[in-house]
């Protein structure tokens, strides 16, 4: 096999069965997860971008791995980012609406199931992670309708939303930035 498909191999391996966070060292392990990352892996990228970001607080590489991610359609990456530029405040809010509202559109189903299955997924990726650098949510929000917001609910699970889908992408959007800083603490 020539250099050309090992590359092509590492980009579009599926690194789902790895660990996000290796408690135990294995060289081998992390040799073929760098080759991935090296070779632009979208899974891998966005792992590593997790872990920078939210755990070793190296934000600006961090948003660099997440950016690179989305760049190559990672969903849960393209969430991740679009969400961090909203809680950056100014030119990049609006740049991580733009964003968000992309990926929205080039997802296959339009609404919110699309959004909680991915919240869900990013879960499952926080809860393998010391969370060290949690982001602050703006009470100023992106849109004044107000009518779209998840209701609270307190379950045997604990906290959890309804959701509405009503209202424009801005109120979506500032409820989704709310429900995900909530997931970081």
């Amino acid at each position: 096999m020539g250099a050309a498909e090992d590359n092509y191999i590492l980009q579009n391996v599926s690194i789902e069965n790895f660990p996000v966070i290796q408690w135990f060292k294995c060289d081998e392990m992390d040799s073929f997860l760098n080759r991935c990352k090296e070779n632009g892996n979208p899974e891998a990228l966005y792992r590593q971008g997790m872990v920078e970001y939210f755990s070793y607080v190296r934000m600006e590489s961090g948003l660099e791995h997440l950016k690179r991610a989305a760049d190559k359609g990672h969903v849960e990456a393209s969430y991740v980012y679009g969400i961090i530029l909203l809680c950056m405040g100014g030119e990049s809010s609006i740049q991580g609406l733009k964003h968000l509202n992309a990926m929205k559109r080039s997802s296959k189903s339009k609404n919110l199931r699309i959004l909680k299955e991915c919240r869900e997924r990013i879960k499952t990726i926080l809860r393998t992670m010391w969370v060290n650098n949690h982001l602050v949510h703006h009470e100023t929000g992106f849109c004044c309708h107000a009518q779209t917001r998840a209701i609270e609910v307190e379950s045997w699970e604990g906290r959890q939303y309804v959701e509405d889908d009503k209202g424009c992408e801005a109120c979506i959007w500032d409820r989704e930035v709310a429900l995900f800083c909530d997931m970081l603490h």
